[in-house]
């Protein structure tokens, strides 16, 4: 299955924006704009996202494969690959795979590792979606640090839990949740990864970076300190700054 990708900028450089599981597509709408006047960059639609129908049965091999792929069908020689929260992993996984040659990795708010507890809170989770449980309520305290009562921050990451189905979501993140941890295998990546963290964030605190960072063969930290998960929400200009100077010191 090809995925449906949007695309905007011209450059030397390819940047792949990665959402999060969940988030919506256009999480990185405003870091796509201030790349796009030195870089293409592409979006995927990932199954059960934006314009592209759920995968029945979620296979993540497959849906790997299948994104793999897609960006070879878009000419994305030597990507940049951008992350966020699960989009990291999937950022990382891609990396390794065969033929991908990365020139560049960002993390934001990211991990490549999970704790016992973890999988099973996914599965806790996916439970909940499919019984129709409304967890939105859940979403701002958990992916927002501050509590300074910015609503449109809530409401933006209220509706990630509603990006997709949630019988796509619960499906996602089961299947993430059997995935095997990539942190061992990171030492063979040789591209420049960034990796970006709040000190705050929740979901994927700072251990998830700093192990991420001290695994890759040329990683780099940075701590936001007192920002949350949501990093181009909670520290929008900051962040894209950050990762508009990797980008632009790749080309």
């Amino acid at each position: 299955m090809s995925f449906l990708v949007e695309s905007r900028g011209t450059g030397s450089n390819t940047v792949v924006l990665l959402h999060g599981i969940p988030s919506d597509v256009s999480w990185g709408h405003e870091l796509a704009t201030a790349l796009a006047p030195f870089a293409r960059v592409l979006v995927p639609h990932l199954p059960g996202y934006g314009q592209m129908p759920a995968a029945v049965p979620y296979d993540w091999a497959q849906v790997h494969g299948d994104l793999v792929a897609t960006l070879a069908e878009h000419h994305a020689d030597r990507p940049i690959l951008v992350g966020f929260s699960g989009g990291s992993w999937r950022a990382l996984e891609l990396a390794l795979q065969p033929g991908v040659g990365p020139r560049g990795v960002v993390c934001l708010s990211g991990t490549a590792s999970l704790e016992l507890a973890e999988r099973d809170g996914f599965r806790q989770f996916a439970q909940a979606l499919r019984a129709g449980v409304d967890l939105r309520p859940l979403a701002g305290p958990r992916f927002l640090a501050r509590k300074a009562g910015d609503d449109s921050a809530v409401a933006t990451v209220q509706g990630w839990l509603s990006a997709c189905p949630p019988a796509a979501l619960a499906a996602e993140l089961e299947a993430l949740a059997a995935q095997p941890d990539l942190v061992s295998r990171l030492k063979a990546l040789d591209c420049p990864v960034l990796v970006r963290s709040g000190t705050l964030d929740q979901p994927c605190p700072p251990v998830k970076a700093r192990a991420i960072a001290a695994a890759c063969q040329r990683g780099s930290l940075e701590l936001v300190e007192g920002a949350g998960h949501a990093l181009l929400l909670e520290d929008s200009d900051e962040t894209i700054a950050s990762v508009t100077r990797f980008v632009g010191g790749l080309s």
